[in-house]
């Protein structure tokens, strides 16, 4: 009797695939302001803001942690399907993906949390965990106040510090996630905009 065979998706990226998601990076566009703080021979800092006009804070909350999946960027996915992400706001809370077959990647953990406000994860996103760094990313959302030309809203503030070891530097990968994160933010702050 043969035994059947399953076909297993593996969260590994040989070289041809690790480049293209590199390049990927690299040539995806900043669609707003954000900003690379700081880069050396062990990592690098990014920061990303959007001021969402008429969102309250407990919308632009509950869009993040419990509806990921409905705003991420299907491309920077394992599986090529945005739907299939999970994001645990708790202690020690996985974001998490679902692959076939059984499958997951655990891309980042919930190592920090005050609802409704501030929720720090620890781990390297997409190429950047197949390249052994990590990183530490802190989600923060206030209210904004009417002032001169922006209205009421809230402010979403990303941080993302990566560290690790990597010979040949992080003068191109930081530009390269800083690009890719900025879609993210872009993509939340569209959906956010079309809710009525």
């Amino acid at each position: 009797m043969m035994a059947s065979r399953r076909k297993t998706i593996r969260p590994h990226l040989g070289p041809a695939r690790l480049a293209g998601l590199l390049a990927a990076m690299l040539l995806a566009p900043a669609m707003a302001a954000a900003e690379v703080t700081s880069t050396d021979a062990n990592g690098f800092g990014i920061v990303q803001q959007r001021n969402l006009p008429g969102v309250t804070p407990q919308q632009a909350w509950a869009a993040m942690t419990r509806r990921v999946g409905s705003w991420w960027d299907p491309s920077h996915t394992w599986s090529g399907d945005a739907s299939k992400l999970n994001l645990e706001a708790k202690p020690d809370g996985c974001f998490c993906e679902w692959l076939p077959n059984g499958g997951w990647a655990e891309h980042m953990r919930v190592v920090y949390l005050v609802p409704g406000q501030s929720l720090r994860l620890r781990g390297g996103l997409g190429p950047l965990m197949e390249l052994g760094l990590s990183g530490t990313m802190t989600w923060r959302v206030s209210a904004r106040e009417t002032s001169g030309d922006t209205a009421a809203g809230t402010l979403v503030e990303w941080r993302y510090i990566v560290s690790g070891h990597r010979p040949e530097g992080f003068a191109d990968l930081a530009p390269a996630v800083d690009g890719v994160l900025g879609q993210q933010l872009d993509r939340l702050a569209d959906s956010l905009a079309s809710q009525p």
